[in-house]
């Protein structure tokens, strides 16, 4: 009786998520995708303020609110990501505009290969995700 409730307890812990986020903290990334590979991407989540570089051309940005979400599925739990939407629409540098950008914490995974919070990478995503890696 004791092995079955313990088994259960086990299981039960196992199954739920145990709280890990990825959240978003202040610094610098450099794009690693497609049309922004090379990009830089900077912000900082205190005074909720931006900017993206491109090729020599810079555009400047405002952050909302930050919200929470769940994803990255795992095979038992996920990471919740903090998102913050961009206040410009569209986020225009250089010759790519981007409409609907939110800026969203990555998901990584740890040395053992399970999820884990990460704020090494960030997504950017409206009509198309781009991801950063920071610096």
């Amino acid at each position: 009786m004791k092995r079955t409730l313990l088994t259960c307890l086990s299981l039960a812990f196992v199954l739920s998520a145990c709280g890990v986020e990825s959240t978003l903290s202040t610094g610098t990334f450099r794009g690693t995708t497609d049309s922004l590979t090379g990009a830089t991407l900077s912000f900082d989540v205190t005074s909720r303020t931006g900017s993206i570089m491109l090729g020599g051309q810079s555009t400047t940005f405002g952050l909302e609110s930050s919200q929470f979400g769940q994803s990255c599925p795992g095979n038992l739990s996920s990471v919740r990501t903090e998102s913050r939407a961009v206040t410009v629409d569209p986020l225009v540098v250089g010759s790519v505009s981007l409409p609907g950008v939110v800026i969203r914490a990555g998901c990584g995974l740890s040395p053992t290969g399970g999820l884990a919070a990460t704020d090494d990478v960030v997504l950017i995503s409206g009509t198309r995700q781009f991801g950063f890696e920071r610096q």
